[in-house]
């Protein structure tokens, strides 16, 4: 459990996920589902950062997209690289579900770790 004052209540847990890999993908939305879904563990935030090739993956795949629409958006916060969208000219107009863009996913993941986000490794 984390204790964190700065990004949210005392009591209530903050995970982050990192993903570059496209074959972990679907692993890290169903954990982040799993995370909203589990009401013993009294989730404040989870945050999912998505860069590399998974960025196409997640745009490119139906079935990808179909379980990030069952992802709880008030506890979830999908985060995308800009580099990696930009790379793979991924276009977020259509794009529904809540993002966070940012410019560098390693300096936004150790910024998470910092203020107690307890790292989900997969």
């Amino acid at each position: 459990m984390s204790i964190t004052l700065l990004y949210g209540k005392y009591g209530e847990a903050n995970y982050v996920l990192k993903v570059n890999n496209p074959e972990h993908l679907e692993e890290a939305l169903t954990t982040a589902d799993s995370l909203s879904d589990n009401k013993d563990l009294n989730l404040n935030q989870a945050e999912l950062i998505i860069c590399g090739e998974a960025v196409k993956h997640l745009f490119d795949d139906t079935d990808t997209m179909k379980l990030l629409e069952e992802i709880n958006s008030d506890q979830v916060q999908l985060t995308l690289c800009e580099g990696s969208i930009e790379k793979h000219n991924i276009n977020l107009d259509d794009f529904s579900f809540p993002i966070n863009i940012i410019p560098d996913s390693k300096k936004r993941y150790k910024t998470l770790q910092n203020v107690g986000y307890q790292e989900i490794e997969l």
